[in-house]
């Protein structure tokens, strides 16, 4: 399988986003399968074998430390040339629009993953008032993908609160043998070769959706 990824952070800096994506880029790795990360300039040019394409980024102004892609990026020339099977963005909010303007232009299958509470951030940066309007866009962003990914059971029953559709959960970490994403919502998807991800139960049904007319 082809899978070009999409980051709003990656190395030098570390956090639970960074650790989770340097996990699955060895496990695509191990399992034979390529990828392409899209990411902030700064970060390394290669991880585990994938190549890292470094994009211009600027500081967010009230997290300096935190360097966005303008979501008006445009690297449909590198996925022309990669030709992924899939695009998975992780942590959407900026250069993770543009993967999925991409997806949708190019007709390649989306997966998002959650796994930062942005508006509780901006609630402890004592910016409670816009708690809803950035649920109001994270619902936006990630209807815009086939399939979404969190990483527990709380997350989970949030988003389902918050109106957040085909949510899936972690069952186990991802990138372990053993273990992976469990899906919880009406999205399928699945590896065009029949080998996993990781992923429990989903490789049929990827592969159909991938894979269909």
């Amino acid at each position: 399988m082809r899978v070009a990824l999409f980051t709003e952070v990656f190395l030098p800096k570390t956090d639970g986003v960074v650790n989770t994506l340097c996990r699955l880029l060895e496990h695509l790795a191990r399992r034979g399968h390529q990828a392409i990360l899209f990411a902030p300039a700064g970060s390394p040019t290669r991880y585990a074998g994938t190549p890292v394409i470094g994009l211009p980024a600027i500081p967010f102004p009230v997290y300096p430390e935190l360097r966005l892609v303008p979501p008006v990026v445009d690297v449909r020339d590198h996925l022309v040339a990669f030709d992924p099977d899939l695009i998975h963005v992780f942590n959407p909010v900026s250069l993770g629009l543009a993967g999925l303007r991409h997806a949708q232009e190019m007709g390649i299958p989306a997966a998002a993953s959650y796994q930062t509470d942005l508006p509780g951030f901006i609630a402890r940066w004592g910016l409670g008032a816009l708690s809803e309007p950035i649920w109001e866009f994270l619902r936006w962003v990630h209807d815009q993908a086939d399939l979404n990914f969190c990483p527990s059971h709380f997350t989970r029953q949030e988003l389902e609160r918050r109106g957040l559709r085909q949510e899936a959960e972690r069952v186990g970490a991802p990138g372990e043998e053993g273990g992976g994403l469990g899906l919880m919502g009406p999205g399928s998807l699945t590896v065009p070769g029949g080998q996993g991800l990781g992923i429990h139960g989903l490789n049929k049904e990827l592969r159909d959706f991938v894979n269909k007319d």
